[in-house]
């Protein structure tokens, strides 16, 4: 990994542990992760607040990745060769094991009250990507 972008990791990740002010300097740079993430991150004084951010980002994405699952299996119906499915639901459930270990794995792996932070922000990052894989193999 680029020894720059691990500092800036780093850096952000003290930036929101240290104070309000500091999140929306840090998120400002990025794309928000789902709607009112970034005003959800400035309102948060405290990890438990951080943490109810992410999981309303979380239930979110878990939204839009349930329905993109729909859809492909639909595509797969309809469009599809007869392994479709069955390969589609074979890669998720992999995934779905994937991200729940690696989540139990972090949690375990981290200090404190940042381990439930690091952990819930795992399961959304991953569950975002899964929900944009999703939607653009149905289309």
């Amino acid at each position: 990994m680029n020894i720059r972008l691990l500092t800036a990791k780093f850096v952000m990740c003290g930036l929101l542990i240290a104070g309000r002010a500091a999140p929306s300097a840090a998120l400002a740079a990025e794309e928000e992760l789902a709607p009112g993430f970034n005003a959800c991150m400035n309102r948060s004084s405290a990890t438990t607040d951080m943490v109810a951010c992410y999981d309303s980002a979380y239930k979110f994405w878990d939204n839009i990745l349930n329905k993109n699952y729909k859809k492909a299996m639909k595509n797969c119906e309809e469009n599809g060769t007869p392994e479709c499915k069955a390969n589609l639901k074979k890669a998720q459930r992999a995934w779905i094991q994937y991200k729940e270990g690696m989540s139990d794995y972090i949690y375990n792996t981290s200090d404190g009250s940042m381990s439930r932070l690091s952990a819930i922000g795992f399961l959304t990052e991953e569950t975002k990507k899964q929900a944009q894989l999703l939607r653009t193999s149905s289309n």
